[in-house]
């Protein structure tokens, strides 16, 4: 993984252990913060860590959606 601030849709799917087509999911459909800029899709370290954060809590709390 790497260490930047900005992360884009393979650094997202090296740290899920998805394709990056589902990180483009997870961020249109499941509220993954994400930022446009132009057809680049670029993602903040801390928001993405404190995103799957929130999935785990909502995980283990048995109110998956």
């Amino acid at each position: 993984m790497t260490d930047r601030e900005i992360w884009d849709r393979k650094d997202v799917a090296q740290l899920l252990g998805c394709s990056t087509q589902h990180v483009i999911n997870l961020a249109n459909d499941q509220g993954l913060p994400h930022m446009r800029l132009g057809k680049l899709w670029r993602f903040r370290r801390e928001d993405v860590l404190a995103w799957v954060a929130a999935q785990n809590k909502v995980a283990t709390n048995g109110k998956v959606a």
